[in-house]
């Protein structure tokens, strides 16, 4: 509607100034040529034609940095009003940021009211600015339920040059978009946990929870990275697990941990009886080979606790 009212009046405007011209010079050659002359033309045809189009231009450019935006220039107000909530999204503010092992981060940020979910499950963040919004990638929740913050722990690829490449930027006080509470991952009773890499992370809330209940027991971690330098959260999982806990590297001997992949003889070594569960997360690769011995250690579906990572 504005785009016609403003066609209308950009045409109508020359048409006045035509109708105001002077009139004492009789017309007695025929009919009035408005287009006597070429600044006639210019004057009433190009010139208007100029104008509407720059102006349909400004508006489709307008309505590009709004979609661009996500929407921005709507939900500003309306985002204070909810307390940084949006259909299901929480914006939260990043209290701190570190890494914990070279390519890994633990960021900690506020916690919305009335935000809740079980040890072991996980949400999809997205980091809240232009052109990234809407990239969302799932991380786990390492805090505890009850604790007034939250804390991820991210594992890092700048190689990909993506989300988790982008969170090496971010610092204290910037803002990501938490969204809905998911994950199939959850405490069910004793048993072997198998990590692999950033697996880890849905395993170290459980742990901290069951620590805190004194409810460790006999569970017990098999924990395989590539080195060293990648165990996340060493010496934290050594406390929680005491003697409870083997490490397996791949790309790396040392005395002090195992070497090689995970074989069905090296997870036999684990098994005690038919009540244990079985819980599994890490890269698909390795969560299949796992579940495929599992299945040849005749081990239930049911006793089988997993999410791909």
């Amino acid at each position: 509607m504005r785009t016609i009212l403003i066609s209308l009046l950009t045409f109508m405007f020359p048409l006045w100034a035509f109708a105001q011209r002077p009139t004492s010079v009789p017309y007695d050659d025929g009919p009035l040529n408005v287009f006597e002359s070429v600044e006639s033309i210019i004057f009433y045809i190009v010139i208007p034609i100029v104008i509407i189009t720059l102006y349909v231009i400004w508006r489709i450019r307008r309505r590009n940095e709004k979609k661009r935006e996500g929407g921005k220039y709507k939900s500003e107000n309306a985002s204070k009003k909810t307390d940084n909530k949006m259909d299901n999204k929480h914006v939260v503010q990043i209290r701190s940021i570190d890494h914990v092992t070279h390519d890994t981060l633990r960021v900690v940020t506020e916690k919305p009211a009335g935000y809740t979910f079980s040890p072991g499950q996980a949400t999809d963040i997205a980091i809240n600015k232009n052109g990234w919004q809407n990239e969302r990638r799932p991380f786990t929740f390492t805090s505890l339920p009850g604790d007034p913050y939250l804390e991820f722990i991210i594992k890092t690829y700048p190689e990909h040059d993506g989300a988790t490449d982008k969170l090496l930027e971010v610092k204290e006080g910037d803002e990501l978009i938490l969204h809905e509470v998911f994950g199939a991952i959850t405490y069910k009773g004793e048993g072997v946990f198998i990590a692999g890499g950033a697996g880890i992370t849905p395993f170290i809330s459980i742990f901290r929870d069951l620590s805190k209940k004194n409810k460790i027991g006999n569970n017990f971690l098999i924990f395989a990275n590539k080195t060293t330098a990648d165990i996340i959260l060493k010496d934290e999982l050594e406390s929680l697990l005491s003697d409870s806990v083997v490490h397996i590297l791949s790309e790396e001997e040392t005395e002090e941990y195992e070497y090689g992949l995970i074989s069905k003889d090296f997870i036999k070594d684990f098994m005690e009886d038919d009540g244990q569960y079985f819980y599994i997360c890490g890269p698909p690769a390795m969560m299949d080979a796992v579940e495929s011995q599992l299945s040849e250690l005749d081990v239930a579906k049911d006793k089988i606790v997993k999410e791909s990572w």
